[in-house]
């Protein structure tokens, strides 16, 4: 009787337990079910934004752009810096830009007094895209710059001496692709300083190579 007893307790044990696993499978099964539609629904949901994050037709940018560049400027090379605002549509830019002599050039205009030079000149360029990557683009530029030279006297802090002048600049620009929101540039190219008369200084001392360092920041739709 004993052992009979502890043979049907067995069969019973049996039984819950395979109930139980039974049950699991179907709570795994419901769990895979529901995995599978979370899955396709996600799928769905990349293709459709696939389609919508499709190119535009055309290219446009609206940006600000900032640089330093390394100068012609007496006596010596000297520090320029630029701000300024563009905008880009395919493969033209246009932008306006102020830009400021951060260098110092002291001497004696009239002795005894010691005169600081300061200038600043603004304008717009023109850029054409004329080649791109992935990685990499290549722009070719010009602008035409008008500007404003000065003999600061370092006692009064007067302006002494001014004059007027133009400036006109060419450069081929390596731009930096790979960010759509910021694309950082290297530059080089040949600045020529025109109607300058200002005491102890003229248009040859401003007027040749120079290199630049600068970045696009703001919206590309592309």
């Amino acid at each position: 009787m004993v052992k009979t007893g502890k043979g049907n307790l067995g069969c019973m044990l049996l039984l819950i337990l395979a109930d139980k696993i039974e049950n699991m499978k179907k709570l795994l099964w419901l769990v895979l079910l529901f995995s599978g539609m979370a899955a396709a629904q996600e799928m769905d949901t990349v293709a459709v934004d696939t389609v919508e994050k499709e190119p535009p037709p055309y290219y446009l940018g609206v940006y600000v752009t900032g640089s330093i560049s390394l100068e012609p400027s007496s006596p010596d090379q000297n520090i320029i810096t630029s701000f300024g605002l563009g905008v880009q549509y395919q493969k033209w830019m246009l932008s306006f830009s102020i830009h400021d002599f951060r260098g110092s050039y002291k001497t004696y205009v009239i002795f005894p007094s010691v005169f600081e030079l300061d200038y600043r000149y603004s304008g717009p360029e023109v850029a054409f895209q004329a080649f791109e990557s992935e990685w990499v683009g290549a722009m070719l530029s010009a602008a035409y710059l008008r500007g404003d030279m000065v003999w600061k006297n370092m006692n009064t802090e007067e302006n002494f001496l001014r004059d007027e002048f133009d400036l006109l600049k060419g450069a081929v620009k390596v731009e930096l692709r790979r960010f759509r929101y910021a694309k950082p540039h290297l530059a080089i190219g040949y600045q020529k300083v025109r109607n300058l008369n200002l005491d102890r200084i003229g248009t040859n001392d401003f007027s040749g190579l120079f290199v630049a360092a600068g970045i696009r920041i703001g919206y590309f739709n592309q």
